[in-house]
Parts: structure tokens; sequence; C-alpha cells
């Protein structure tokens, strides 16, 4: 057979479908990665050249709707027909998951096309597996049911979620491929090394880092901060604008926010530089209705902030295992 054009990861994906197609298995793939590594444009990818292949591909993508260089939202889009529908914003209504607001008509229409695709197609793709369907809501219903067809499902699922999807799924046997979170070269390569997925799950397992900015007198101030939402790797919180912390980070930007979970010796040290946001819309996004004893007026409270966090670097320990590591990422997602 002649070599499938495009880059490295497509290729693996479809060289991975067509084995099952040939030895007649079905084993499913999990297309993983950081927020922003490119899972959506990879399926894309992939999606073309499986149907040069001759096979017949379903399922749904949810491709960003971007407002400068911030993610504004997702649609859904049915791979059979190259329609769409508004799947999640930053504004209600809709079902709150994490900082956004998804569409009740993205999600049933998304479950009606996978349902569809079910009947008719080789390789069905559901982009993307997440909170939602960890729970057992959004295209959950609909993932179980290909899980148990005869179609190949390939599954996009964040680094984060993998070992969830795997429980939750009940997933004896699955075959993962990662999209690298670096940035890319002259040869479409990888050129910086993947964040491990183990720093992740630590620190969304951990709800209350400290915070830690500097004095004017220059020693570190530690408190603890809840965290509202964490998008790739941009940390939120809340706090009064008239804070000692507000005023620390206007005056130094650089941060470090240590997670520790002492029952299992686990802890993640994140250094990197905290900006109080202006930005209404994530306030509305992140407001919580139990701080009204503390800002009256709501999101719009004056004395009402955000602080956002960009990581830059980090170091681990997952203490009962003994693994250890350090990442920068200031060259990657």
């Amino acid at each position: 057979m002649t070599p499938l054009p495009g880059p490295p990861l497509e290729h693996e994906i479809v060289d991975r479908v067509l084995a099952q197609v040939r030895s007649n298995t079905r084993t499913p793939i999990l297309l993983g990665g950081a927020i922003g590594s490119g899972k959506t444009r990879t399926a894309e990818r992939a999606v073309r050249l499986l149907r040069e292949e001759g096979l017949k591909v379903g399922g749904v993508l949810a491709p960003r709707v971007m407002h400068g260089e911030e993610t504004t939202g997702y649609r859904i889009r049915d791979l059979a027909t190259d329609s769409e529908r508004s799947l999640a914003t930053l504004r209600p209504p809709g079902v709150p998951v994490g900082r956004y607001f998804l569409s009740r008509d993205g999600l049933r229409f998304a479950q009606r096309t996978i349902t569809a695709a079910i009947r008719t197609v080789d390789v069905l793709v559901v982009d993307e597996i997440g909170r939602l369907e960890i729970a057992g809501d959004g295209h959950a219903a609909s993932v179980r049911d290909a899980l148990d067809s005869k179609v190949i499902p390939i599954l996009l699922v964040r680094d984060d979620f993998i070992d969830d999807v795997i429980q939750a799924f009940s997933l004896s046997s699955t075959i993962v491929v990662h999209v690298a979170s670096s940035t890319t070269g002259a040869a479409g390569r990888s050129e910086s090394p993947p964040i491990p997925p183990i720093l992740w799950n630590l620190v969304d397992s951990i709800p209350f880092p400290l915070l830690v900015t500097h004095r004017l007198d220059g020693y570190p101030h530690g408190r603890a901060m809840r965290v509202l939402a964490r998008d790739g790797r941009t940390l939120w919180f809340a706090t009064s604008s008239t804070s000692d912390k507000v005023r620390q980070i206007e005056r130094d930007a650089h941060v470090a926010l240590l997670f520790v979970d002492s029952r299992r010796f686990n802890y993640v040290c994140l250094h990197g530089t905290a900006t109080v946001a202006d930005d209404p819309d994530r306030k509305t996004a992140l407001w919580d209705d139990e701080w009204r004893d503390d800002w009256p007026d709501g999101p719009s409270d004056p004395d009402f902030a955000i602080v956002r966090v960009d990581v830059v670097g980090a170091h681990y320990s997952r203490g009962f295992t003994g693994e250890t590591g350090s990442v920068d990422l200031r060259d990657g997602p």
C-alpha cells in the first residue's frame, strides 16, 4: 500500500484504524491532548485520510470559536453533512461546565448525529469526551451505544481526563494517541516535550492551592485560594480588588501556586505570571452567588476582581509512586 501523506500523527491514527479493519477487531482510539493542542485539527485530517482509504466516517467535531487569541466558545459539526450548531458559550443559558455553558440544543444535535452515524459508518469520531460524559451526561449514552456497536470509535479526550474516561466507560482495552503540547518546527514535528498528564491530574485533584506573591520587602506571601477554573495552563481565582495580593501582583507579576495532598504525599508547584483581569464577561462566567455577602452587587461589584495565572513552568512529585519531574511550559500550550 502507498504510504499515507500528511503529518505522522494522522498517519498513526489511520494505520491503527486500518489494522483493526484488516483484523476485524474493534478497539477504541483515544486521541488525547491538552486544551489548544490541536486534537480537533488532527481529527479533521485523519477523517480526510480515512475517507481516501474508502472508509465511511461520521460523528461530530467541536471546532473552537475564537475572538482574537481567546476561545469564546465551541460549535458542534456533523461530519456527514457539515451542518453545525452552537455548543458552548461563555454566557448562559445552558448547562454549566467549567467556565462554559453548554447549549442543550447543541447537545441534542450531537446525540442525534452520533446515533445516526452508528448505523451507517465504519469509523465514528466524537469530539470531545469530558466532565459531562464522565458523569454520565452529555454524549455518554450515545458513546456507550457506539462502544457496543461494530464501529471503530475515535474519542477525543483531554489528557487530564483519559484515566477517568477509561474507568467511566469500562474500557478494558484502548489505543491512546497523544497530540503533543509543543511548538512546531519547519518539519512539522514537536520541538518540546509533552506536558505529563499526571501534572494536570494532580493539579485538578487539589482545589485549594497556596497562591504565593511577593511582599514589598521581597519576602513571599502565601494564602489559600480556590481554583475557579482551569483552561489549559491558565488558572482563575476570585479576590477583592483592594486586597494585598492585587497590589503585590500589580507590582510583581511573578507568582507560584503550591498544590499539596498530604494524605498521598503528592505536590505540584506551578510558577507563572499573574494579572488582574478586566473582563466583565469572564467575571460573569466565574461568578458564584454564594459570594453575595462579600460582593452584594454581584460580578459588577467594584470590589470583585478576578486573577488570571498563566503557568510557565512546574515541578511535581507523586509521593507513593516516587514519580517526580519538572517541565518548562513556556514553549508549549
